[in-house]
């Protein structure tokens, strides 16, 4: 939903470090430590003093935080209304690998361009890794959530840019479908006939 640039992050970070996340950070691959913080297993301070470490940076926390949320762009409106039409035809959730940082970012983000409080107010419920200790595509999380909202696999369409979490989706029964990069959500969902 909301406009991400993975290497925003990469590159802020290796500016502040110095050095190079190639081993440690990529949107297809991340060392332990960051599945850990989608998890839930540590928190902020814990996260960034790990980084810290790992990274041998010694400059202000704060550089580190901003760099770390450099990959959140925008939300742009049309996609917020399309939220609010499908909401009103059908139950809609959001499944989200992401981190207390990220969460809190993100919602301060909304805020300040689109005057929305909280994400989590346009869908029935909001599945946020750090929160349910799961992540995509771990097949768990999948049926997790199927449980927790009483939703049939069969019946439940699972929108992703991930083309690995929509196959393990996919292997649930789960009707998945994969938003390339070059994809625009409203055409999509025009697409798709939501």
């Amino acid at each position: 939903m909301l406009n991400i640039d993975y290497q925003k992050t990469i590159t802020s970070i290796e500016h502040c470090a110095g050095m190079s996340l190639q081993n440690l950070y990529s949107k297809e691959q991340q060392d332990v430590l960051f599945d850990d913080f989608e998890c839930g297993r540590c928190n902020a301070a814990q996260f960034i003093a790990a980084l810290s470490e790992k990274l041998r940076y010694k400059g202000p926390e704060q550089h580190l935080i901003d760099a770390w949320n450099a990959m959140l762009l925008d939300m742009p409106e049309e996609r917020l209304e399309l939220l609010v039409e499908l909401n009103s035809q059908y139950r809609i959730f959001l499944l989200s690998n992401t981190n207390a940082l990220h969460r809190a970012a993100f919602d301060t983000l909304l805020y300040r361009q689109n005057g929305v409080r909280r994400l989590a107010d346009y869908f029935e419920h909001v599945y946020y890794s750090h929160e349910i200790g799961l992540r995509k595509p771990d097949l768990e999380v999948f049926k997790y959530v199927l449980q927790h909202s009483e939703l049939k696999a069969s019946e439940t369409l699972f929108i992703d840019d991930s083309l690995v979490h929509c196959k393990a989706a996919g292997t649930l029964g789960i009707s998945a479908h994969w938003m390339s990069p070059h994809q625009d959500l409203m055409t999509m969902a025009n697409a798709l006939n939501l």
